[in-house]
């Protein structure tokens, strides 16, 4: 009977546990199950915590923030990444004296 029990608060402190994950993430605090974060998301934060033990990588963060940010009040439409591998071929081609032709 007592094994019973405790295997019924078991549950029962999972469920609750569960909906409280799910009220997390329909606030925004969390990331549970329709919800994914990003990659970029995830290498930031451990950007963030790594900075903490080695200090030269405080550099790359406040990089990567300063980039975000100019992105964001140039007031110009976001580029994909296929659209600025093709801006840096277009500028590598106009270095080397060449013309880049649309085939």
């Amino acid at each position: 009977m007592r094994y019973a029990l405790l295997g019924l608060a078991a549950v029962a402190s999972l469920y609750c546990l569960h909906r409280l994950a799910l009220w997390a993430e329909r606030r925004g605090w969390i990331y549970y199950r329709k919800k994914h974060g990003s990659s970029g998301t995830l290498s930031n934060a451990v950007l963030e915590v790594h900075s903490l033990f080695d200090p030269s990588k405080r550099y790359v963060v406040e990089e990567k923030t300063r980039d975000q940010v100019e992105d964001e009040e140039s007031g110009d439409p976001p580029t994909t990444r296929m659209e600025g591998a093709v801006q840096q071929a277009d500028a590598a081609d106009e270095a080397q004296g060449g013309t880049r032709t649309a085939s």
